[in-house]
């Protein structure tokens, strides 16, 4: 098979080549925003992808964090996962602060296992399927070289 048979593959995630480099933190002029992704028996093979005023910034696997230098100001957060996501979250960042989040798959313990609450989810509600949470602010520590 030849390589570009693999390279036009209609069946790849469109996030499959989403991979964005390091970005520098400078706490003078830097916010810095951390995303943590919950443990949970829903998505866990998933990448969620993290969305801030608009824009892929990166992705997150469960039980990990993710952290993006942000420019002071106000920002919006939304995160993915196919064609789903969670409502916005606006948040104002400083230079110097670290803001961190928390996100999940609102599909939780019973109704997991309820095909029906599935269905309505992918029918009606498709922006609430994920969920993020401020959950503090606090000093970014900066590791030096």
């Amino acid at each position: 098979m030849s390589d570009s048979a693999f390279s036009a593959n209609p069946y790849r995630s469109p996030d499959a080549g989403l991979f964005l480099e390091r970005e520098e933190f400078d706490p003078a002029r830097h916010g810095l925003l951390r995303v943590r992704r919950l443990t949970q028996f829903a998505d866990m093979t998933r990448r969620y992808r993290i969305d801030v005023d608009g824009q892929p910034r990166g992705v997150i696997r469960q039980r990990r964090s993710v952290e993006i230098p942000l420019e002071p100001g106000t920002h919006e957060l939304i995160m993915r996962l196919d064609w789903f996501s969670s409502p916005a979250v606006d948040f104002h960042v400083r230079a110097g602060e670290m803001y961190t989040f928390d996100c999940w798959a609102n599909i939780r313990g019973w109704r997991i296992w309820l095909s029906g609450f599935f269905a309505f989810y992918y029918l009606v509600r498709r922006s609430e399927y994920l969920g993020a949470g401020f959950v503090n602010a606090e000093p970014a520590v900066v590791a030096e070289a």
